[in-house]
């Protein structure tokens, strides 16, 4: 058998069996000859045990895993081996033409220590860690370890489309102090149109608007169909409304979007801490009702802070124009997250004043709590010795010695402030 032969349908099972083990170990998983065939050919280390076998992947194996061939092939050497790695193991291999990856063409560069295969799979870890860059920093916070080797790996190929050229940084730096000076003369541009706008502002046309989108999100709101009409050809399209500033619903949107963004990171960010504040707290604590009680809690806000961290990215034509959140979460309820109802809806915005005031007044109408009774000093029981008491009362007599004593419930002995004390 050459050490590179294929593997069989059960070897192949049996290679993969191994490398998906949670702890690196596959037990009584195949009969001895499958397993003497992966450690003849160099893909596993294994040992007998008393209860079947122990065995690991080995690079070989976890190379011909990724690669569905044994690294010492001979069909993937000869006249394409460009460069190995530090190690002298996983060969380069490239047969002098361009190779492509995401539309793109790639060739090793002269010094590169990384295949192909590696190249992709290291920039596809690079674009999937700066894609959380906006969205989900602490993603990228988490792996940056991840993102720096990966780098390393995605710098050693390099672009191979004819007359490439690859900016340096004078050039990088040039291209985004033009986008910069683009950015500001378009914001300029809108400004200007907005303020434009501002005299042409329709209140009532504003206003019919927002109970237009009040009636669509809660359509069991009493209205006579001839009244929503006359709404309908009052707002027209209602993307051509202006508000009071002279901002479209579309620009409002692009607005609200930034909001929401920021108001998602700030909570997950206060979570996370507040997590790791209790935690602390409850790993220092030694009584059993309060790390009960800081159980409870961490498990309350790690299930908020998940909740919050996998809201999906919305698009800008799904935000609400008049509030920072989705449309969706105005027709929707949450224990967690703030959903419900606009606020900018006139109708709602009306009862929440209502429950505002009704509370305020509740408040103020709520009777003051009436003070404590007052307690004694101290109780001595009774059944108790001549010797007993006459020792308490010369203890409490040293403590309070201008109190006085009153017979109490149960013929108790109760020591009370002097009557002129308040």
């Amino acid at each position: 058998m050459k050490r590179w032969a294929a593997l069989n349908t059960r070897q192949h099972t049996l290679l993969n069996q191994i490398s998906e083990a949670a702890t690196a170990v596959a037990r009584e998983v195949a009969h001895p000859r499958t397993m003497s065939a992966l450690r003849d050919r160099g893909l596993i280390r294994a040992q007998r045990t008393s209860t079947g076998w122990d065995a690991w992947l080995t690079e070989s194996g976890r190379f011909y895993r990724d690669h569905g061939h044994h690294p010492d092939h001979p069909a993937y050497h000869d006249h394409r081996l460009l460069a190995k790695s530090a190690d002298g193991h996983n060969p380069v291999v490239w047969d002098g033409e361009p190779l492509e990856h995401d539309g793109m063409l790639w060739k090793p560069g002269s010094d590169t220590t990384v295949t192909f295969d590696e190249f992709v799979s290291a920039r596809t870890t690079v674009v999937e860690i700066l894609g959380h860059t906006i969205w989900n920093p602490w993603i990228r916070e988490e792996r940056e370890p991840e993102l720096r080797a990966a780098m390393t790996v995605f710098g050693q190929w390099d672009r191979a489309e004819p007359g490439f050229h690859q900016w340096d940084e004078d050039e990088a730096i040039a291209w985004l102090d033009q986008e910069r000076a683009e950015s500001s003369a378009r914001g300029e541009r809108e400004d200007q149109q907005r303020l434009a706008r501002i005299p042409h502002y329709d209140q009532a046309r504003d206003e019919a608007r927002l109970k237009l989108l009040e009636y669509d999100g809660r359509p069991y709101l009493p209205i006579e169909p001839d009244a929503l009409d006359d709404l309908r050809r009052l707002v027209g399209d209602p993307e051509t409304v202006i508000d009071r500033h002279g901002w479209l619903p579309a620009e409002r949107r692009r607005l609200t979007r930034v909001g929401f963004s920021c108001w998602r990171h700030t909570e997950v960010r206060r979570r996370r801490s507040l997590i790791a504040d209790l935690r602390a707290k409850y790993d220092a604590s030694t009584d059993r009702a309060e790390r009960g009680e800081l159980r409870a809690t961490i498990a309350r806000e790690d299930q908020a802070r998940q909740e919050h961290e996998i809201i999906p990215e919305p698009d800008v034509a799904n935000m609400c124009a008049d509030c920072d959140r989705p449309s969706s979460w105005h027709h929707s309820r949450s224990n967690v997250l703030p959903q419900g109802h606009c606020y900018a809806w006139p109708q709602y915005l009306d009862e929440c004043r209502q429950t505002v005031e009704l509370l305020r007044q509740l408040a103020a109408n709520r009777k003051k709590p009436e003070p404590p009774k007052p307690k004694p000093l101290a109780v001595i029981p009774s059944g108790l010795s001549i010797d007993q008491i006459m020792s308490r009362l010369a203890t409490l007599k040293a403590q309070h010695p201008d109190a006085t004593v009153r017979r109490g419930n149960a013929n108790k002995w109760e020591l009370w402030p002097p009557r002129n004390e308040k």
